[in-house]
């Protein structure tokens, strides 16, 4: 067999082992282990790998092997700056050199490494090989959540017990309870992910419809809005309704000449989408109440009088008026740092009620107390176990310092920039609105979390970031 056709084969085995692999972490087939390291794990390093290195042997670039390098020094230095972390400040850190270099280089190099395969194998990926996998992967997703959904085999979108629904879709205007009970993911591992990954998926499946406009076409959009609402996050469901919208708009924009049929379809997506969202029952307004609570003056007085023989005594008896949930209790206990929660819980308590803002508050307070200037520029290390604030950059930050979030994720926005740069002199339609995809989930990753440093998402990003190059840059 040729060398392209091995690589164009292990891609489309990639794309589609990436998706089972997400669904079967939640099956015990994921605990098979060799040394500790997931059976499917190292078939998944396998089947990227092979790719990689046929394609590094033949076309051999100065700047692969300038960025492995940069790769090593940096994985040596931060390696070296995590050994000196004291984890008295926060028992719950279990560093491990081997544990941090696996994760590094499995979470954020492998997608590299498939990022490398496709643009440097431009001749083997064209636009139909992008069309035809994409409409593939959008397929996969969308239907099997929806039949899920029907034969009540899907997981609830936000249950940590992988707990399965008992209402679907037909409930919908009979189901009194809770709402997140009918909201579904399918067997994908995580609500946050799909939610992401669908949200910069819906402006390929667009371009799909504006490349062939086929009821087919048209019935893969309705599908995966309908989807989308499913999941029941407002990044999934929002999301879809306004990049329906934002296609719309930027149709108009960029052509001249319109399409009446393509324009027809993009009315009956918004329309739709728009019905499915108003007859949904669920809630997609902010979840977090950030409104400062009346604290009573007993509280009040507590906080101002708090000092170290007290403070455990009165969060514990006070958490609620205080805004404190459990968790922080568990992760951070007062014990541990009794300044840090006297500084709490004198502050205004909508500050306590954001999770993020907390968990922010935390990683700040540890690195503080750690004292070693390196840590900006190296990270803590993601085997500190610090908690992940749902905001991509910032946890990157934290945990792998400025160096680490040049080296792991500039290139992917080096890239898709420079591939901007070049679609813009194009200015057309359909560049635009599939590079709106890659920026969509590149701002998703700091506004919801969940993107980077998670295989799935990252490597449907790579995916996109292919496509962009072949749509019309000179990358």
């Amino acid at each position: 067999m040729k060398r392209e056709k091995i690589i164009k084969y292990l891609t489309v085995l990639i794309m589609i082992f990436v998706m089972i692999l997400n669904m079967l972490r939640n099956t015990s087939v994921y605990d098979y282990k060799f040394y500790n390291i997931s059976l499917l794990e190292l078939f998944w390093i396998t089947l990227v790998s092979i790719p990689f290195i046929l394609t590094i042997i033949k076309k051999r670039k100065n700047y692969t092997y300038l960025y492995l390098i940069l790769l090593m020094v940096y994985l040596l230095l931060h390696s070296v700056n995590i050994n000196r972390f004291d984890q008295s400040f926060f028992p719950l850190a279990t560093i491990n050199i081997f544990k941090e270099i696996y994760y590094i280089l499995r979470i954020y190099t492998l997608p590299l490494m498939f990022l490398y395969v496709l643009l440097e194998n431009k001749d083997i990926f064209n636009k139909e090989f992008y069309c035809k996998m994409s409409r593939i992967i959008i397929s996969v997703m969308t239907f099997s959540i929806l039949i899920l959904n029907v034969l009540k085999l899907s997981l609830i979108s936000y249950s940590s017990t992988n707990e399965f629904i008992k209402y679907n879709i037909f409930d919908f205007f009979l189901y009194k309870g809770d709402s997140q009970m009918l909201t579904s993911r399918g067997w994908f591992n995580s609500a946050n992910e799909i939610s992401a990954i669908l949200f910069c998926l819906m402006p390929i499946n667009l371009y799909l419809l504006y490349k062939n406009n086929s009821i087919k076409n048209l019935i893969l959009v309705l599908i995966q809005g309908l989807v989308m609402v499913l999941v029941g996050t407002r990044v999934s469901a929002i999301g879809a309704l306004l990049m329906t919208i934002f296609s719309f708009l930027l149709y108009f924009i960029t052509n001249k000449k319109k399409k009446n049929g393509y324009i027809k379809s993009l009315i009956i997506s918004i329309v739709f989408i728009s019905i499915v969202l108003v007859i949904s029952p669920f809630d997609f307004k902010e979840k977090f109440n950030n409104s400062t609570i009346q604290i009573s003056d007993e509280a009040k007085y507590f906080a101002e009088n708090a000092n170290n023989d007290n403070i455990e005594e009165i969060v514990n008896k006070y958490k609620y008026e205080y805004r404190i949930n459990d968790y922080f209790l568990d992760i951070y206990p007062v014990s541990l740092d009794k300044e840090f929660w006297i500084n709490i819980i004198n502050r205004d308590n909508s500050l306590n009620n954001n999770n993020r803002v907390l968990k922010k508050d935390i990683e700040k307070r540890i690195i503080s107390l750690n004292n070693n200037k390196y840590d900006y520029l190296l990270g803590i290390g993601y085997t500190s176990n610090i908690p992940d604030i749902e905001r991509d950059y910032v946890y990157q930050f934290f945990i792998f310092g400025i160096l680490g979030i040049i080296i792991l994720i500039g290139p992917y926005i080096f890239i898709n920039i420079k591939i901007l740069i070049n679609s813009l002199k194009q200015f057309k339609y359909e560049n635009l609105l599939c590079l709106a995809s890659v920026f969509s989930i590149l701002a998703v990753a700091y506004l919801a979390g969940h993107v980077l440093g998670w295989s799935f998402p990252m490597f449907i990003l790579v995916f996109i970031t292919g496509l962009n190059s072949v749509l019309g840059s000179d990358l």
